[in-house]
């Protein structure tokens, strides 16, 4: 069983699948590299779920990913923003005579950090895998292929699903 959540509402033929929706499927091929004989592997989605409803359809994983896009750093400042105080001193021609407080803490964004949470910022182009081809088997599914190493896939990257044959991209 593969689990997923799309971040991005998806057109099918039943209609549209809303972003945030969770998707299920399950590997159809998966064979590791030996010798000469290249790793093959095959996910097939075949379902989504969403607060007001459900659709079944058919969806494989293609060789195409979209990178995690660097993260802005948080805001620790305890100042509101364009407020041109001078906290440290270092600019004689600015008011400096009200510290800030952190217990007065003006900015409402969670800066803390979890290691598990997805990337929330994805790159805006997609790439493809490395070493990584695209084929379809005799059943029209989509097989990814590598005849250097074993395809591995990660649990937070943002990965393209297809419904028939890819095209190569411009």
């Amino acid at each position: 069983m593969v689990d997923g959540q799309l971040v991005m509402a998806t057109m099918v033929k039943s209609g549209v699948i809303p972003r945030n929706a969770l998707i299920s499927g399950e590997v159809i091929e998966s064979v590791a590299k030996s010798g000469k004989s290249p790793s093959r592997l095959a996910i097939r989605m075949d379902s989504a779920q969403w607060k007001n409803g459900g659709v079944k359809f058919k969806g494989y994983l293609t060789a195409w990913y979209y990178p995690p896009a660097p993260m802005p750093p948080p805001n620790v400042s305890y100042a509101p923003p364009g407020d041109r105080r001078n906290w440290g001193g270092v600019d004689p021609t600015v008011d400096t005579t009200d510290p800030p407080n952190p217990a007065q803490r003006l900015s409402t964004q969670d800066t803390s950090v979890h290691a598990d949470a997805p990337a929330t910022f994805i790159s805006k182009n997609r790439v493809l895998m490395k070493n990584v081809n695209a084929a379809s088997d005799a059943q029209g599914s989509i097989v990814l292929v590598s005849a250097r190493s074993n395809v591995k896939l990660e649990k937070l990257t943002t990965y393209v699903l297809a419904v028939a044959e890819v095209l190569p991209s411009k």
